[in-house]
């Protein structure tokens, strides 16, 4: 491959490469990598030398904390907050991708996953996290007054029918619509288009003559 490579000396074994066609010296050099980053070995730059080291050296060595610049098989540390999303279950998305199950940690206040990776697998998990991040809807809370039906009756129904409207395969589950019967009012959990439809279909069916024979 034309690299300089001192190799620990905790490294050893044999890897076994099936191909179909001829292996070219970075292919080569890739497939060296994924290899050793998978067995739980990480690189360091010593001059002229890469040094491959445990992980967990690489993780106490300050140079592999520099973020931003260097070389794409050299860790950094990146910081991704989502917008809406729940960081927790990004994580859980988002492990199969980690050189390491160590190198990723989340901080839940900040919605935030903290991670020490090379810096090609921070930009695949950044794209990752973009797209799903846009898929999780900001939820809102509002709170709604019929005037003539009674609440412990419409709720069940405003879920059913909401629940069917969302039968398709999606990102976005049900409204959580609850009764308060004191104040005869609706709490309804939701996004802002389905507090608009549930409001819709509140408002047309509550008339007069649904009123109840007693109060």
């Amino acid at each position: 491959t034309g690299r300089n490579v001192l190799i620990d000396e905790t490294v050893q074994g044999k890897v076994t490469v099936l191909s179909a066609r001829e292996v070219t010296p970075d292919e080569a050099w890739e497939i060296f990598k994924a290899t050793l980053l998978r067995a739980g070995f990480s690189f360091r730059q010593k001059g002229a030398f890469l040094q491959v080291i445990p992980m967990a050296d690489g993780r106490r060595d300050a140079r592999l904390y520099k973020p931003g610049g260097g070389r794409n098989d050299e860790n950094t540390v990146a910081v991704l907050v989502m917008k809406e999303g729940d960081a927790a279950q990004l994580m859980q998305a988002i492990r199969p991708l980690l050189s390491d199950p160590n190198s990723a940690q989340v901080y839940a206040p900040a919605k935030a996953i903290i991670l020490l990776e090379r810096r090609e697998v921070v930009a695949k998990i950044a794209e990752v996290m973009r797209r799903l991040d846009h898929l999780s809807p900001k939820l809102h809370v509002s709170v709604l007054f019929p005037q003539y039906l009674e609440t412990e009756k419409l709720a069940p129904l405003l879920l059913n029918v909401m629940t069917r409207q969302l039968a398709s395969p999606g990102p976005e589950l049900a409204p959580h619509i609850v009764a308060f019967p004191p104040t005869n009012s609706l709490v309804v959990q939701g996004t802002a288009e389905q507090i608009i439809e549930v409001k819709r279909v509140m408002d047309q069916l509550d008339i007069p003559r649904s009123a109840p024979l007693t109060v």
